[in-house]
């Protein structure tokens, strides 16, 4: 359930240049590969005042994959793109019913990263008999390049999370490189459902996996500090590997049985950052 309440009377609203309205995304980084899923029901959204504001919550939306078949297309936009994001994933954010779907059984929304290798044969070269994905994906064809050089059928573009093009099976100055080999999904609501002051509530199910990083993020509606990230900001909603409770960053527990959440912005993620841990 998603859903967002209106500003009381009397509380005078920001302007977008000094705080900005929010965009939920919702996405699985892997950064391994797994065959896991995020889950998803009900989620829930109220606006309130400024800070230390004793504005009433009114809900504004909501959104219930109860009572849905299929992903809304007014209220969310799916990535088509080869992930080139900050965190170097390894997931190409694909717009297909067995990486994002509606599950009509229990109501939920459910993301399940997969292989790139498993989309089936792919027409890289006109005029020429598919090929299959995991030789597009390696270089294992030819005429190459040609033959594995990939284009994201509309690729929603390239930019903060993504690029449209890329060939399998390069060289770079590290080595060879190939198109990522796993897929996932990234969803969000900007430009459909934005708001400034207010409580997100959501029923989510993260997860379990070597190397998967499920998020739910807010992020900027307007970039109005710069399209760099994140000096336009980053709430971190939350954050959960899916690596075991055995798992460990810097001595440090870091498996799913820990949950993050961070505020992210100005020109470093690093030392511009606040947060907690759970």
């Amino acid at each position: 359930l998603l859903t967002a309440s209106r500003l009381g009377e009397g509380v005078r609203a920001p302007t977008r240049r000094q705080l900005g309205a929010l965009a939920v995304v919702l996405a699985i980084i892997v950064l391994g590969v797994t065959l896991s899923s995020v889950a998803m029901g009900r989620q829930r959204a109220l606006l309130r005042g400024p800070f230390g504001s004793r504005t009433a919550a009114n809900l504004v939306f909501e959104q219930d994959f109860r009572r849905l078949t299929a992903l809304d297309p007014s209220v969310w936009n799916v990535a088509r793109t080869l992930a080139d994001d900050p965190n170097q994933g390894f997931q190409y954010y694909a717009d297909d019913t067995s990486v994002l779907y509606v599950n009509a059984t229990d109501g939920t929304l459910r993301i399940t990263p997969g292989l790139f290798a498993g989309l089936g044969p792919l027409e890289t070269v006109e005029g020429h008999p598919p090929y299959l994905a995991e030789d597009v994906m390696r270089g294992t064809c030819t005429p190459y390049p040609a033959c594995a050089t990939y284009k994201v059928p509309a690729c929603t573009g390239a930019g903060a999370i993504g690029a449209c093009e890329a060939t399998g099976g390069a060289w770079s100055s590290l080595g060879p490189t190939v198109i990522k080999p796993t897929t996932s999904a990234h969803i969000s609501t900007k430009g459909k459902f934005e708001f400034t002051y207010g409580r997100l509530e959501l029923r989510v199910r993260l997860p379990a996996g070597d190397w998967l990083w499920p998020s739910v993020w807010l992020l900027s509606a307007a970039d109005s500090y710069g399209l760099a990230w994140p000096l336009s900001g980053q709430m971190d909603v939350v954050e959960s590997r899916g690596n075991g409770p055995a798992f460990t960053l810097n001595g440090q527990p870091a498996g799913h049985d820990v949950a993050s959440s961070t505020f992210h912005y100005g020109e470093n993620w690093f030392w511009h950052a606040t947060g907690s841990v759970r």
